[in-house]
């Protein structure tokens, strides 16, 4: 346990600096490579959370045009983030108000500049201390039936091709998966058995974010 302590101790008194030792091994497949920089802001803030907030933005406000039931989605979505509650905080993601939540996505013609469907760059906010609060805003967000349909039964009556999927099940896993590492990297120190169990959260997370991914550029 002590050679394991003394690993993560640095200036920082978190374990951030382990994601860089360990993200060629668990993190980085295919597309999804370009989202994972060369050092721990970038590998996590910057990539991780960054690419999450931006495809969930992205597929909220693209469902409205596949279905009209849903086009008050981006609306919604201000509204639940503007008015959430302080006390939803949990520590180590501090409580940020975001009253205009669409104002940090990248309007259509910025990213229409490049291939809209690039897993990078969708976001226009580079302060990554911010990213965690939006993270755990929309996931309590991800639950409003305004903003995603249910049931696998919708891809298909939309004339999606198999595999079916339910997109609220698909963003609210990812969400959840990506908080549970954030989380786990945030602490000051970690047994043997739970650096396991991080590494298999961070392979858990990259595995959601595919999936993410793929349904967001089949609704895009």
């Amino acid at each position: 346990m002590g050679a394991v302590k003394a690993m993560f101790d640095d200036d920082s008194k978190n374990i951030c600096s382990y994601m860089y030792k360990i993200k060629c091994t668990h993190v980085g497949v295919g597309s999804m490579q370009r989202v994972f920089g060369s050092d721990t802001m970038h590998t996590w803030e910057l990539g991780f959370v960054e690419a999450c907030i931006g495809f969930t933005l992205q597929i909220i406000q693209y469902i409205g045009q596949i279905d009209d039931s849903f086009i008050g989605g981006v609306q919604r979505v201000e509204e639940i983030l503007h008015n959430f509650p302080s006390y939803n905080s949990l520590h180590p993601v501090r409580h940020i108000r975001f009253p205009k939540i669409w104002e940090i996505l990248k309007a259509g013609i910025e990213l229409s500049k490049k291939n809209p469907l690039d897993s990078t760059g969708h976001l226009k906010m580079r302060e990554c201390y911010k990213l965690a609060s939006i993270l755990l805003q929309l996931y309590f967000a991800a639950s409003d039936p305004s903003l995603f349909p249910v049931e696998t039964t919708w891809s298909k009556s939309q004339g999606f091709s198999e595999p079916f999927f339910s997109v609220r099940q698909v963003v609210v896993n990812t969400l959840h998966a990506v908080l549970q590492v954030h989380w786990y990297l945030h602490v000051q120190e970690l047994s043997e058995s739970q650096l396991l169990t991080m590494q298999m959260l961070i392979s858990n997370a990259q595995a959601h974010m595919l999936c993410l991914d793929v349904v967001r550029k089949r609704i895009v």
